[in-house]
């Protein structure tokens, strides 16, 4: 299963709401056929935020999970209708969601993370995924920083 493909881009999601937009991801991953366990990841994504915040500022935030009910590694790339209250100093409306299975999580998870981070100090990268609603763009510019 791809990490990455063009059904894995959710645009104008009208949530305002961390823990509802949360559920929603989990919903998708689910959906997506990466799970069955909707709860699960919803708890993982969960107890992740409660860990440590994942916002990063300027408007972007990478929530992530790991866990043994991820049956495969993906990338969902969420954008809100406007931003949400992401914790206490920032508020997020581009959302680029990790998951991966707990087995192979460490050398996976650590790779996609600092591919989509070096990415983000960019700050051409930062404002097209702000700005692009076009599928096709988000996919491939994406791909390319998950592929470095």
């Amino acid at each position: 299963m791809e990490v990455f493909k063009k059904e894995n881009i959710i645009l104008n999601v009208p949530i305002e709401e961390k823990e509802k937009l949360l559920r929603e991801i989990a919903r998708h991953i689910c959906r997506l056929g990466y799970s069955r366990e909707e709860l699960k990841i919803f708890s993982g994504l969960m107890d992740r935020e409660k860990e440590f915040e994942t916002s990063l500022g300027d408007g972007f935030a990478i929530p992530h999970t790991k866990s043994e009910f991820v049956e495969n590694p993906g990338v969902l790339l969420v954008k809100t209708k406007n931003k949400i209250r992401w914790s206490k100093e920032d508020s997020a409306n581009v959302f680029l969601v990790l998951f991966t299975p707990l087995e192979s999580a460490g050398n996976t998870h650590l790779k996609m993370l600092a591919s989509l981070s070096r990415k983000l100090i960019n700050e051409e990268f930062k404002k097209m995924l702000h700005e692009s609603d076009d599928v096709d763009v988000l996919y491939e510019k994406i791909n390319n920083a998950l592929a470095n």
